[in-house]
């Protein structure tokens, strides 16, 4: 044999060719990154991944905005898939439910040698990353409330600075409810939110209140901060400062101009709009909330996580560290007008050149978020919906009270009772077994008229595609409800079935 022909070597050459195409293809798409965002950050953050590419030649970011609506439910899918994002913003109120699926990524192990520090972020804002004193996500923006109000209305009210405390507060707005009367401006003076947890938690904490759920079975709220809080919001209305009913209302931006709104609490969001309005330039500036036993206001915002099951780990820690830098945070600002996280971010000129934002900054060095708890949402609708019936005088305060610690506790002893593995898998299995057991019972064959050999080994190769599509459609899928029926499993205990 004097050698391969030529037609077979350039054959092997072309399959040489193809393979080292198809790893050199392979490991182009090895640098593919996958980034959720949600709401208008989703559709925003499309110019910060073409910057990371610029800076990153070979990697391909693909971003995928989610609507807020369907984000947790898009989120837990691709959680059970295993396919989730490599990053993906995560809500402050929602860190808690997905780390409690077990679905987070530790970072660390990445921050050794990172140019990120987390004692350059918000501390309220690193408390909603931690979990049993590891860190799960980093902070990416914040959201806080202060009061936004007339300078020239509160000045002619003898108020030439804002309130600092809840005295001066209802002092200023009663003077406010006479100069209006004299001035003959319509609308009210505060309203501080029916049915808004968001503001009845923040008189709670100002009030010097705790929710914790490790008290259960007793009390996990402080009912009488929580009392002396809806006492504190219900004389607004009850003085005539504001009002319950609905209809009348001005839109917000003309009513703060008119003066039907002189003063009210509200996010960041507002700051734009209110600059854009001639009418209002200089009469108009923000402050932070008035202390009674604090002086705190919540905190929101989002952070940036990697999923454990992400396979670019490593890119994936690199675009939230692009994310996280000051400078980075405060282009995201001007892009998206979310408040950094970073707080050297609001040295920049961005942010350092906004007077308004000032309060803001301020504020967020005494803010909290909601507590860390995967049950909170429930918590949060059963608060909201109590709040709503105590300040239209469905209930009274000690009843609404009582209500709302009972079923917070409810929900805090039904979350927390679930079963371990020595209960569940002998329980499944022996569930498991018996059907399996009853359909040998019934496919069993006539001991009198055994089939032949022959006939059994045709018969077989028909029927098992069948019953394989069967046993996993049909029989699997129910006998997996049945089990799930007999415990207390629920979706955070996806990675981890013997939760």
């Amino acid at each position: 044999m004097t050698g391969m022909p030529r037609t077979r070597r350039l054959d092997s050459i072309v399959l040489f060719l193809s393979l080292c195409l198809a790893c050199f293809t392979g490991s182009v798409a090895a640098q593919e990154l996958q980034v959720w965002a949600m709401g208008a950050e989703g559709k925003l953050i499309r110019e910060m991944a073409d910057r990371f590419e610029a800076a990153n030649p070979g990697v391909t970011v693909v971003t995928q905005a989610v609507s807020w609506g369907s984000a947790h439910e898009k989120l837990v899918t691709s959680i059970v898939g295993n396919m989730e994002p490599d990053v993906c913003q995560l809500g402050t109120t929602w860190m808690a439910e997905f780390h409690t699926m077990g679905a987070l990524e530790p970072i660390a192990p990445w921050l050794a040698s990172s140019s990120i520090k987390l004692t350059e972020f918000f501390p309220a804002s690193l408390d909603s990353n931690r979990f049993n004193g590891e860190y799960y996500g980093v902070p990416w923006y914040v959201d806080t409330r202060v009061f936004f109000y007339r300078t020239d209305l509160a000045s002619a009210a003898g108020f030439a600075r804002f309130p600092e405390t809840w005295t001066e507060l209802k002092t200023l707005a009663h003077n406010l409810k006479r100069l209006k009367s004299e001035r003959g401006i319509p609308g009210f003076v505060y309203g501080p939110g029916i049915g808004d947890w968001q503001m009845l938690l923040m008189y709670f904490w100002q009030c010097g209140g705790e929710i914790q759920p490790d008290l259960w079975p007793g009390p996990i709220i402080d009912g009488e901060s929580l009392r002396e809080a809806l006492e504190h919001i219900i004389s607004f209305y009850d003085e005539g400062l504001s009002h319950r009913e609905k209809g009348g209302e001005q839109e917000l931006l003309a009513g703060t101009e008119s003066g039907y709104y002189p003063m009210y609490v509200s996010g960041p969001w507002l700051v734009n709009d209110l600059e854009s309005r001639p009418g209002l330039k200089g009469r108009w500036t923000t402050a932070p909330l008035p202390r009674h036993r604090r002086g705190t206001s919540f905190l929101g915002g989002s952070n940036l996580v990697m999923f454990r099951g992400s396979k670019q780990k490593p890119l994936a820690w690199k675009f939230i560290e692009f994310m996280s830098s000051a400078s980075n945070q405060a282009l995201w600002y001007e892009i998206s007008r979310d408040l950094p996280a970073r707080q050297s971010a609001w040295l920049l000129p961005a942010l350092a050149e906004r007077p308004h934002l000032e309060a803001f900054r301020r504020q967020l060095l005494d803010a909290r978020a909601p507590p860390a708890l995967p049950e909170w949402e429930a918590m949060a609708e059963r608060l909201s919906h109590r709040y709503t019936e105590v300040m239209h005088g469905h209930r009274g305060i000690a009843e609404g009270i009582a209500l709302v610690q009972e079923e917070c506790g409810l929900i805090i002893e039904r979350s927390g009772i679930r079963p371990g593995v020595p209960f569940s898998w002998p329980l499944g299995l022996s569930l498991m077994l018996i059907p399996a057991f009853l359909a040998m019972l019934y496919l069993r064959t006539d001991p009198a008229q055994p089939p032949s050999p022959r006939l059994r080994s045709r018969v077989w190769p028909f029927l098992l595609p069948a019953l394989l599509l069967i046993l996993a459609f049909r029989f699997f899928p129910g006998a997996a409800c049945l089990v799930t029926s007999f415990t207390n499993w629920d979706i955070y205990g996806i990675q981890d079935p013997g939760r």
